[in-house]
């Protein structure tokens, strides 16, 4: 067994939940501090990589002897707003009842990180000897532009890692792939005239339902991959116009794509433009412009990989017969991790997936409490 501080564990993520890392503005330095403080009473010695705003990364590391490969264990410091339905208990207070955590971020995913940071410090008392590093990053914006992924990753951060282990929830299942997400905005131009006489303006909105009705039968290209359905095409928001009697003569549209494996975007954002292009034709007064808002790419990795055999093994050794997975649809900062390092991933956390962003979030302690030992059990097997 571990020397796991089992009570100290549930205070120190109720503790975590109270720092509102709202995104936007994010403000995880608030976190990534608190966590630096926590690792150095436990031995460590992070450090806290400063993106500005009041924003940061923190990362630390158990050494190893160097035999082996660095293993991460990463999770973000940001949470979703709460929004606007009434919660149960406060979001920010870290209220413990009914053997759960309740809290935004408790499963989505400040459970994950915390339990990843007590597993290291079990590690680290317990003396376990490691042939490669343990590494342990908390960054921040993952749930919107992975800005601290991709400072992690252009500061170094992969450098001689082998595998990722991220602790979004899973609910202790194991996923090893994710759709993609392309987000573009679309801008159709017109003319004003007065409400009366349409006539005499080129209505914006009228060109924009014209737009999103070509998308809408837009079939993306894609080959098959085992996990996946299809990728999809949703339009998110719409704005167009000002005063009901007045022709409107801009209109913009959000649309949310997701990807599958082996699709590139700038070969997606191509069938988008031709379409478009194409109702030049049929509408000879259609303009139009088209910008990303945001990407992360589709990535899979080997079910076969080492860290997944690994995490599959301990898993069985519990009763838990687990197959490798996709998410049930969201992104994480393998979108960015992966391409950068062609390390193999695993996304292993205690939350569960169906709270994540809902009200009257929360964790089931147990679970919670088990996965310590699971990411112990991981870094020990995996770098012995």
């Amino acid at each position: 067994m571990y020397p796991i501080q089992r009570e100290a564990a549930v205070h120190l993520l109720a503790e975590c939940v109270k720092l509102a890392t709202v995104n936007p503005p994010g403000n995880e330095k608030l976190a990534a501090d608190w966590l630096a403080e926590l690792l150095t009473q436990m031995g460590w010695a992070p450090t806290v990589e400063d993106l500005g705003e009041n924003r940061a990364n923190v990362v630390a590391v158990l050494k190893g002897t160097g035999e082996k490969p660095a293993l991460v264990y990463n999770g973000h410091l940001d949470v979703v707003p709460v929004g606007e339905t009434p919660w149960t208990y406060d979001p920010f207070a870290g209220i413990s009842a009914n053997g759960r955590l309740y809290g935004r971020g408790t499963s989505d995913m400040k459970g994950g990180l915390v339990a990843m940071v007590m597993a290291g410090d079990a590690l680290q008392r317990a003396g376990v000897r490691l042939k490669g590093d343990l590494i342990i990053s908390g960054v921040a914006d993952e749930e919107t532009g992975a800005l601290g992924a991709k400072a992690w990753v252009q500061a170094g951060g992969l450098q001689g890692v082998g595998a990722i282990v991220i602790g979004e929830p899973t609910d202790l299942d194991v996923y090893v792939a994710e759709k993609g997400a392309c987000w573009i905005e679309v801008t159709t131009y017109g003319k004003t005239a007065h409400g009366s006489m349409p006539d005499l303006g080129i209505n914006a909105v009228m060109h924009m339902a014209a737009a999103l009705s070509a998308l809408s039968r837009l079939s993306l290209p894609f080959q098959p991959h085992a996990l996946f359905d299809r990728p999809t095409l949703s339009v998110g928001t719409i704005q167009g116009g000002n005063k009901t009697n007045v022709v409107p003569d801009r209109c913009t549209a959000t649309i949310d794509m997701r990807t599958l494996p082996g699709m590139r975007h700038a070969e997606v954002l191509g069938e988008v433009r031709h379409v478009l292009d194409g109702l030049r034709e049929a509408i000879p007064a259609f303009t139009y412009d088209m910008r990303v808002i945001a990407e992360r790419a589709p990535v899979a990795a080997d079910p076969h990989a080492p860290i997944v055999e690994t995490a599959l093994t301990i898993l069985e050794a519990r009763g838990r017969r687990v197959i490798p997975k996709a998410t049930p649809g969201y992104a994480t900062d393998a979108s960015v991790f992966q391409p950068a390092s062609g390390a193999p991933f695993l996304i292993f956390g205690p939350g569960i997936p169906h709270l994540a962003h809902q009200p009257d979030e929360y964790i089931e302690i147990d679970t919670y409490l088990e996965s310590i030992e699971l990411y112990c059990e991981l870094a020990q097997c995996y770098l012995s």
